[in-house]
């Protein structure tokens, strides 16, 4: 679960960057288990008592996360207001992903069976064989603090343009109009697309490994095509 935080808050980062933040994360032991479940024990009540004095107003699925998915805990107090706009930044290789947003609830999306799901966000992966280069994955989230889906689409073409990149395309697909862009390096491909729905950049990002067969680019034409809002 850490791996897959670190991997989908640093969606850009190449391989040599993810091992060193995994190898930063450090490992466990079981001193550190039982010091991390007391202290955490003392943060749920802590939280918990606070809201109540506070009276302040939590829905349902944040206190469930909270008790059944702790990893998902330290989003509860940096979920934005859906009546806020997010603040518009300029794109610097790094995304939040807001997991307030159920994509399912806003979009139909059609993944094939082959994909297995993720347990963080809505992400799907799978691979030819065991290896980084031999995989293709899809992730669709909300991000926080981007307003702007042309904006942001042109930043990442930018960012990588040591790659070969292509240029920033517009296509309406399903009443969805998406900007996307393509970038390729020595790891393979990958798509980049973006839409605005409801004050929110919605970001849909494909990858495909260098060594992954051929289905894997028809399997992303399929999906995007599949996708629509409910």
């Amino acid at each position: 679960k850490k791996i897959d935080r670190i991997r989908n808050n640093n969606l850009h980062a190449n391989i040599e960057d993810l091992k060193e933040k995994c190898k930063n994360e450090g490992g466990t032991s079981i001193g550190n288990i039982f010091a991390g479940l007391f202290t955490s024990s003392l943060i749920i009540s802590a939280i918990i008592l606070l809201l109540g004095v506070l009276g302040a107003a939590i829905s349902f699925k944040k206190i469930y996360y909270l008790f059944t998915d702790p990893d998902k805990a330290y989003l509860l107090d940096d979920v934005e207001d859906d009546k806020e706009l997010p603040q518009g930044k300029d794109y610097d290789g790094v995304m939040v992903l807001d997991y307030s947003k159920e994509i399912n609830n806003i979009f139909n999306i059609t993944v094939p069976d082959k994909f297995k799901k993720d347990e963080t966000g809505f992400s799907y992966s799978y691979s030819t064989e065991q290896g980084v280069f031999n995989k293709c994955e899809l992730n669709f989230s909300a991000l926080k603090q981007y307003n702007n889906d042309e904006k942001l689409i042109k930043q990442i073409r930018e960012y990588n343009k040591a790659s070969k990149v292509s240029d920033v395309k517009k296509e309406k697909i399903n009443n969805i109009t998406w900007y996307w862009v393509l970038y390729e390096n020595s790891i393979g491909k990958t798509y980049n697309y973006a839409v605005l729905y409801e004050k929110r950049v919605f970001f849909f990002e494909y990858k495909i490994g260098k060594d992954t067969d051929k289905d894997c680019e028809s399997y992303k034409d399929k999906i995007i095509k599949s996708t629509s809002f409910r």
